[in-house]
């Protein structure tokens, strides 16, 4: 049990550890040496919406104050020193930009220290469990308060999880891997083996069922590293209309059947956002009709509609009519739908899925703390924003095989399903900065373009505000980002159903 417990823990500190009891009694409630001693005996159970008890497997309230996650410092966590370049961030991380103060885990976005890179003029940090801690299926728990303002702009902070064979940042590691969760079948033809992007697949189900890594006991299904995001958070004050893009001749006007144009008027993307998403491969493929139409407008703008079939495109059970927050897909006190802005990346040789929806967070979200819960079973995920559900993916939604029907060579083929992530998973909390994450557009008659708060000709660029006589700077959010801005941590805690622990990065 204990060579078990311990083998993916650093060999200084595994000794050290085992010498310490691996299993306490508290009342009546056994806990490992993953969960805090301080988090609070009322806290150390959980009832789902199912009535189902669920114990204590990991925690961390953060009280101790000074700690620091360089690599090889923390049992639990790790932070990271390197410039992440999987989302065009212009960060890098720093490991003294993640500690405890006040109770809390701080992660702590500022200005890149003087004679850094230029091309990463802001530091942020990245903390992970990965290879150290790791779990399958649990409700997982944080209270927090996100960083900057609510009308804030250029901030990412995440929380979010990834599987274990991937390594997120470090590329060489997640390729083939990011983000499959495939079905354990080998496609007969050629066109089904390349709709179902099994060449980009590192394990695919070919591998699997043809023996060709038995010597390396990566199991009995295919592989890969998928990605749930719990907290992907936007500020500002915008709001996107599915509407208006109707209007504007952008995207067509909905199949009458399939939604009212009354249902159509609260299909909106409204900012302060919550993104709450799962990302998945193999992706329904690009070029199939069975894919939501998405392109570039001639002023550079990406523009993606509803699926233009409710019942055999994308997945049906997330379509945004009133059926599917009736069957619960989404909740209604946060004004959650589907995110029709991004549904995913195309690649050379693989499509991912985003399985996305969008709420609307309360403004004090910046400045209080709130609950972010996640519930992964094998049947389901669930996101809650404080207590209250926003949004729920069901396995059967994922696991529908179906025929796609390619737009350019006109072939039929049969698309598997995919299944429920069911990989060890790694916990990550980061703040990133980026250009592709709802960063302002900037004038062409702006004088600089830059990104660097800490050039002052990059911060101004004043433009008229309507017809008002007035001028607006464009690019005071820049100003923000010099200052030093915290998402903070208040406590983190999973719970496993009563029984059925499965904890472990194996």
């Amino acid at each position: 049990l204990l060579a078990g417990r311990y083998t993916e823990i650093p060999p200084q500190m595994r000794a050290k550890r085992i010498l310490h009891a691996p299993l306490f009694l508290v009342g009546v409630v056994a806990w490992t040496e993953w969960v805090d001693p301080e988090t609070p005996a009322n806290s150390r159970t959980y009832t789902d919406h199912l009535n189902r008890k669920y114990d204590l497997v990991f925690s961390d309230e953060f009280d101790q104050a000074g700690r620091t996650f360089h690599d090889g410092m923390d049992p639990k966590w790790t932070a990271l020193d390197n410039t992440p370049d999987t989302m065009n961030q212009i960060n890098r991380y720093s490991a003294d930009n993640a500690f405890t103060k006040n109770g809390r885990l701080m992660i702590k976005q500022e200005p890149s220290p003087e004679g850094s890179d230029a091309s990463r003029p802001y530091q942020t940090a990245m903390l992970q469990t990965w290879n150290k801690f790791c779990f399958t299926y649990g409700a997982l728990e944080i209270r927090a308060k996100l960083p900057g303002k609510h009308d804030s702009k250029g901030f990412w902070p995440a929380f979010w999880l990834m599987g274990n064979l991937g390594r997120a940042t470090f590329k060489g590691s997640t390729s083939g891997l990011w983000p499959f969760s495939a079905q354990n079948v080998c496609p007969e033809t050629e066109i089904e083996k390349e709709v179902n992007q099994i060449d980009a697949q590192a394990v695919s189900a070919c591998d699997v069922l043809s023996g060709k890594y038995d010597e390396l006991d990566l199991g009995t299904v295919p592989r890969g590293s998928p990605e749930i995001d719990i907290i992907e958070a936007i500020g500002g004050s915008d709001v996107t209309r599915y509407t208006n893009l109707v209007e504007e001749g952008l995207c067509p006007n909905p199949v009458p059947g399939f939604i009212t144009w009354n249902e159509l008027e609260h299909v909106a993307i409204q900012q302060p956002t919550l993104s709450t998403s799962l990302q998945i491969s193999p992706g329904i493929p690009a070029g199939s009709l069975e894919r939501p139409y998405s392109y570039t407008t001639s002023s550079g703008e990406t523009v993606s509609c509803l699926p233009a079939n409710a019942t055999t495109d994308w997945y049906p059970d997330l379509y945004p009519n009133n059926a599917s927050y009736d069957r619960g897909t989404y909740g209604s006190e946060y004004n959650t739908t589907m995110n029709f802005d991004f549904y995913g990346a195309t690649f050379e040789d693989m499509q991912t899925d985003s399985v996305s929806a969008m709420s609307v967070l309360p403004e004090d979200a910046f400045d209080a703390f709130y609950t972010y819960r996640l519930e992964w079973t094998e049947d389901y995920l669930m996101w809650y924003f404080n207590d209250t559900l926003l949004f729920n993916v069901s396995s059967s939604a994922l696991a529908a095989n179906r025929t796609v029907h390619m737009a350019e060579t006109d072939e039929e083929a049969h698309f598997l399903g995919r299944r429920m992530p069911d990989e060890p998973m790694y916990i990550l909390f980061n703040i990133d900065v980026s250009e592709d994450w709802d960063w302002p557009t900037c004038d062409s008659s702006c004088p600089s373009c830059c990104n660097d708060c800490r050039i002052e000709a990059c911060t101004q660029c004043w433009l008229p505000e309507g017809d008002s006589g007035s001028f607006v700077n464009s690019r005071s959010f820049l100003e923000e980002l010099c200052q030093d801005n915290l998402f903070e941590i208040d406590y983190i805690r999973l719970y496993q159903l009563e029984g059925e622990d499965n904890v472990g990065c194996n």
